[in-house]
């Protein structure tokens, strides 16, 4: 029902319901999600007329991420993926256009941001953006993450298989004229060949000692 009041306010105000929301994010610092659920479970009525007003949503959640970075990844980050629960091409526009600005708070906003999307093949293309413009450390410790962050996955080999799909789009990223890239895809390359060889072997493992019992 707060999502539907919210929707009729939208549609002449979508704006002001995005401050809104951003000032319930803000109230919830510090308190336990039974103490303060700061957003509706998921946007069905507000997303078609929220997704209209990007470039403010975007720009209202830089500042919650300013304000608060290590909260911003659990709360914070909401704002943006209930209303573009998919990576969209529009979205992946502005948030390009956020990333070739190259600040460096842009750039580590972004990092969160795309952790969101559980390795969906659609981010790889800004996160190859944001490694090409930063040296932190953190930064991209934070787009491995975003690209090996997965969701449910299936069969015995469901790692592995996810592992290699990650790979295989790394794998493009030698090809890049920049150095920086180039650099990073040989060093993640190398974990991710680890990685999958690992998950292999307890995979293999696994379905041995199935055979056994």
């Amino acid at each position: 029902q707060a999502e539907s009041v919210l929707a009729t306010i939208a549609a002449g105000w979508p704006r002001l319901v995005i401050d809104y929301l951003a000032d319930r994010v803000r109230q919830s610092r510090g308190l336990g999600p039974r103490e303060f659920e700061p957003l509706p479970r998921g946007f069905h009525m507000l997303q078609k007329v929220l997704q209209k007003e990007v470039e403010h949503l975007l720009s209202v959640s830089s500042e919650l991420y300013k304000e608060d970075p290590a909260s911003f990844r659990f709360r914070g980050v909401l704002l943006i993926s209930n209303v573009f629960p998919k990576f969209t091409p529009e979205l992946n526009e502005q948030l390009f256009e956020l990333a070739r600005k190259g600040s460096d708070v842009a750039l580590q906003f972004l990092a969160n941001l795309l952790g969101k999307y559980k390795s969906d093949a659609a981010i790889y293309g800004l996160c190859k953006e944001i490694i090409a413009r930063t040296e932190d450390q953190d930064v991209r410790t934070d787009v491995q993450l975003a690209m090996t962050t997965f969701g449910v996955v299936g069969g015995e080999y469901g790692f592995a298989d996810a592992y290699q799909r990650v790979k295989d789009g790394v794998q493009q990223w030698l090809k890049d004229e920049r150095e920086p890239v180039r650099d990073f895809a040989k060093a993640f390359l190398h974990q991710l060949e680890q990685t999958i060889a690992s998950e292999r072997r307890s995979a293999q493992l696994r379905a041995e000692q199935r055979k056994r019992a």
